[in-house]
C-alpha cells in the first residue's frame, strides 16, 4: 500500500504539554514512551480485568484490522507508540479501559500518574518486524480460568500478553513457541465476570489463533487452512464451518458471541486483497460517517478502504437496529432474567431473546439520557455498547489508521516518531 497523505496532521495536534499527550478526538490520544516499568505494571494491572469486550479482527494479505466494542463509559484509549530500547523491538498500538484515566481526569489533571501503565494494556498493536497481535474476549463458561500454563515461570497476565509479545519476538513462530512451550500466562479476571481472552496473532508469513483451554495453549493457523483469520468472541478450537462459509453453530460453546459479525467478515473478508488496490467502473469515493459512498467513476479502491468498509458492517450499534439481518442473536448469550440463554436458542429458538433484545434496544434508543453521552454507570440506561474504535494496520509500512466512537474522522499514525 503506498503511503497517504495523514488523514490527520500530528503535528498541528492540541499537544498537551504538561502531561505529554496529543489530542486526537474527544476519546483518543497519541502518548509516546521511552521507558516501560514492567514491575510497576505487573502490581497494577494484578487482580484487574478490562471487562466483556464485544471484538471483531480479521487479517487479509498486507492488512490487519480490529474493532474493538465496550459499554459506553468516560474511559479515554491511547495510541501508544514505544521506541527500540533496553533489548524491546518499537511498537504501534492502542491502550484501552483503564478506569483510573477518563475524559475528567485528563481535564483535571487526576490521576495521571497512572498513564505509565497504559503501553501494558494494548488491546491491539504491531512491531517494528511486523508481528502484530490483538486480544479479544470469550466466554469462559466451558473451559475455565487459565491460572498458569507454566507454573514455576514468571507469570505475564493474559491482560497484558499483546505488550509483552510485542516487546519480544520478530517472528509469530517465535512468539508461539513460547507461548506454547516457556510463558506461564495466567488470566487475573475478578472470578465473577466468567471471561477469558484469546487472541489473533501473526506477522508477514503465518496467522494464528490462541487460546488457552484447561491451562494449555491451543494455537491454530488460519488464514492459509479452511478456516479464515477472523476472530469475535467464541472458542475457536474445535469449531467448523458449514458448506456455505458460516460458522456450524452446533460445534460452538454454548455461551458462545458473535457468530454472526464472524459470519459477516467471513463473506467480506475475500474483498480485502494483498495488493494495492483494484480499479474499477464503479469505486468507494469518499468516507463519511463510517458510510462508504460509491460513485459511478474509475477509481483506485484501496485496501484500507475496504477493510474499513468491512469494519463499518460490523460495528457494535448495528446489534441494536430492527433493520439488521439477522439479527445479532449471539451478542445476548449468557445468564439473563429471562434464563441462560445459548448459542442453539439464537438457532433454533430464536424468540427466547425477544425479551433481552427490547431492553438492549430500549437502552440504545435512550442512551442520551445516560449522563455524558450514555456514560453513567449508575444510570438505568446504562449498557449499551459501540464500537470504542476501528483500528487498521498496514503490515508492509507499518502503520496504523483508526476511527475513535464509531466517528468518520480517520487519523493514520506511523509506527516511528518524526515520519
Amino acid at each position: 500500500m503506498k503511503r497517504r497523505d495523514l488523514a490527520f496532521k500530528l503535528k498541528h495536534s492540541n499537544l498537551i504539554s504538561d502531561i505529554g499527550l496529543s489530542y486526537l478526538g474527544p476519546f483518543l490520544y497519541l502518548a509516546d514512551f521511552d521507558e516501560l516499568d514492567y514491575n510497576a505494571a505487573r502490581k497494577f494491572l494484578k487482580g484487574r480485568f478490562s471487562g466483556n469486550l464485544g471484538c471483531s479482527a480479521f487479517r487479509s494479505g498486507d492488512i490487519f484490522a480490529r474493532n474493538l466494542d465496550f459499554f459506553y463509559n468516560n474511559a479515554v484509549e491511547f495510541v501508544v507508540r514505544t521506541q527500540n530500547s533496553n533489548g524491546r523491538f518499537a511498537t504501534l498500538g492502542v491502550a484501552s479501559n483503564i478506569p483510573e484515566l477518563l475524559k475528567q481526569n485528563l481535564s483535571t489533571r487526576t490521576n495521571l500518574h497512572n498513564l505509565q501503565y497504559a503501553p501494558f494494556t494494548l488491546v491491539d498493536g504491531i512491531n517494528d518486524h511486523g508481528v502484530f497481535m490483538c486480544v479479544n474476549v470469550v466466554p469462559s463458561n466451558t473451559f475455565g480460568s487459565t491460572t498458569g500454563t507454566h507454573p514455576g515461570n514468571e507469570e505475564i497476565y493474559t491482560s497484558m500478553l499483546v505488550r509483552y509479545i510485542l516487546d519480544h519476538f520478530a517472528s509469530a513462530d517465535e512468539a508461539k513457541s513460547a507461548i506454547e512451550n516457556t510463558l506461564n500466562i495466567v488470566n487475573i479476571q475478578t472470578p465473577a465476570l466468567n471471561y477469558e481472552y484469546h487472541y489473533l496473532l501473526g506477522d508477514g508469513s503465518h496467522t494464528y489463533i490462541v487460546e488457552f483451554i484447561d491451562n494449555v495453549a491451543e494455537i491454530t493457523e488460519v488464514g492459509a487452512s479452511e478456516m479464515p483469520a477472523i476472530l469475535t468472541n467464541f472458542y475457536n478450537h474445535g469449531v467448523s464451518l458449514t458448506e456455505q462459509g458460516e460458522v456450524d453453530y452446533t460445534t460452538v460453546s454454548d455461551y458462545g458471541q458473535g457468530l454472526e459479525r464472524y459470519n459477516i467478515l467471513n463473506a467480506g473478508i475475500s474483498a480485502v486483497t494483498i495488493d494495492g488496490g483494484s480499479s474499477g467502473e464503479t469505486g468507494i469515493s469518499a468516507i463519511d460517517g463510517g458510510t462508504a459512498t460509491l460513485v459511478g467513476t474509475t477509481i483506485a479502491v484501496t485496501n484500507l478502504q475496504k477493510a474499513l468498509e468491512l469494519l463499518e458492517s460490523v460495528k457494535y450499534s448495528k446489534a441494536y437496529l430492527e433493520s439488521t439481518d439477522p439479527l445479532w442473536l449471539t451478542e445476548f448469550t449468557g445468564e439473563h432474567a429471562s434464563g441462560n440463554l445459548t448459542v442453539t436458542d439464537a438457532y433454533e429458538t430464536p424468540s427466547k431473546f425477544d425479551d433481552i433484545l427490547a431492553e438492549a434496544r430500549t437502552r440504545y434508543s435512550n442512551r442520551h439520557l445516560n449522563g455524558e453521552q450514555g456514560r453513567n454507570p449508575d444510570s438505568p440506561y446504562f449498557g449499551t455498547w459501540i464500537t470504542t474504535h476501528s483500528s487498521v494496520y498496514d503490515l508492509e509500512q507499518k502503520s496504523l489508521s483508526i476511527k475513535s466512537q464509531e466517528g468518520s474522522q480517520l487519523i493514520e499514525i506511523p509506527l516511528f516518531r518524526g515520519i
